[in-house]
């Protein structure tokens, strides 16, 4: 893109006048332009070649051409819905990570809360385990026996031997009631 006229007649009395440009910027679509007026010293004695002069005037029109002119974009529209767009997916990513990390922190409190009620019930479980060996023992069903449903041990006349080798008759029921009850 050429300057436009105006910055080309502006250049073109700069030069006229000996000054030089040395530093621009685009500052909200205009240009500021800082002049220097050269020193005395640095003035050379014989007028730069038409060649140097030219030199600089392409590097000041490259400079120019580098600035945007009011009105005109710094971004097509493509790159504008890219740029849109990047940012967009950046943002999703960002809140899909913080979303991820609060669910991951509501997963973790949820595995140490059911931790601790497994610690409990295996607790619960070894007094259970506790009470039921202590409530099987022959020593607390007999206590049980004796006390509880007034059971006794048998006399030597209650009692009814079977041997090995003995024939067993069909009334053996009450053959063991007799002897027992005295019936």
């Amino acid at each position: 893109m050429a300057p436009s006229s105006y910055a080309q007649e502006y250049l073109d009395s700069l030069a006229k006048k000996g000054k030089t440009v040395t530093d621009f910027s685009a500052v909200s679509g205009s240009q500021a332009l800082a002049l220097e007026e050269p020193e005395p010293a640095e003035v050379p004695a014989v007028a730069p070649s038409r060649s140097a002069v030219r030199k600089q005037e392409r590097q000041l029109r490259r400079r120019l051409e580098a600035v945007p002119q009011a009105g005109q974009r710094l971004m097509s529209a493509p790159a504008m819905v890219r740029s849109a767009f990047l940012v967009f997916f950046i943002s999703a990513l960002l809140i899909l990570s913080v979303w991820m990390g609060a669910q991951a922190t509501a997963i973790q409190y949820r595995i140490n809360t059911l931790t601790r009620q497994n610690l409990q019930l295996e607790d619960e479980i070894t007094n259970l385990q506790i009470q039921i060996e202590g409530a099987v023992s022959f020593e607390t069903i007999e206590r049980y026996a004796i006390s509880d449903l007034k059971m006794a041990y048998p006399k030597e006349s209650q009692c009814v031997y079977i041997e090995d080798g003995m024939e067993v008759s069909p009334g053996l029921a009450d053959t063991i009631r007799t002897k027992v009850y005295g019936n």
